[in-house]
């Protein structure tokens, strides 16, 4: 696997603030995601170089995408408490299941999640970062990280997606 370069980690609560007051013609070295394949993830607490160079309980999520500016819009989407059942039992709201269980982590009140988030760590209080992927491809970079390295949150054991490798 090819040597991951990490963006980040950015606390969330400040990254946001960043992204809400960003202005095109001043801030050239704003921290957006690009948009093209690799992957990301969210931890409780800072990390240098790589982001599993924490306490594994600290590791919380893991995904990727072929675009990961998208993945990561739905994931914060989410992670902000944009997401649930509906009033009327209809549709429900929500894109990304690991921004879903971060804000329960953060936010809820029962057992279950106390018990996963013993210190109280709120939403703003998380870390953000993210790292292009191109051979393998964002799949099997994924896959390789949930094998080593599955956060805390992650409920599977392999992508959703499958592997876009170039043939060799």
């Amino acid at each position: 696997m090819e040597e991951l370069n990490w963006e980040g980690p950015y606390r969330f609560g400040d990254w946001i603030q960043g992204i809400i007051s960003y202005r095109p013609d001043h801030d050239k070295d704003a921290h957006w995601p690009p948009s093209r394949q690799g992957v990301y993830a969210v931890t409780a607490s800072v990390w240098i170089s790589q982001p599993w160079n924490l306490v594994h309980t600290d590791l919380l999520y893991v995904g990727g995408g072929r675009n990961i500016i998208d993945r990561i819009g739905s994931l914060v989407q989410d992670l902000l408490g944009f997401c649930g059942p509906s009033e009327d039992g209809g549709q429900y709201a929500g894109s990304h299941s690991g921004g879903e269980k971060l804000w329960c982590y953060c936010n809820k009140d029962d057992e279950k999640w106390k018990r996963l988030n013993v210190r109280g760590i709120q939403t703003k209080d998380l870390y953000i970062g993210w790292a292009v992927a191109s051979k393998p491809c964002h799949t099997c970079i994924e896959a390789a990280l949930l094998l080593h390295h599955k956060g805390v949150l992650n409920d599977r054991d392999k992508p959703t997606t499958k592997c876009c490798c170039p043939p060799v």
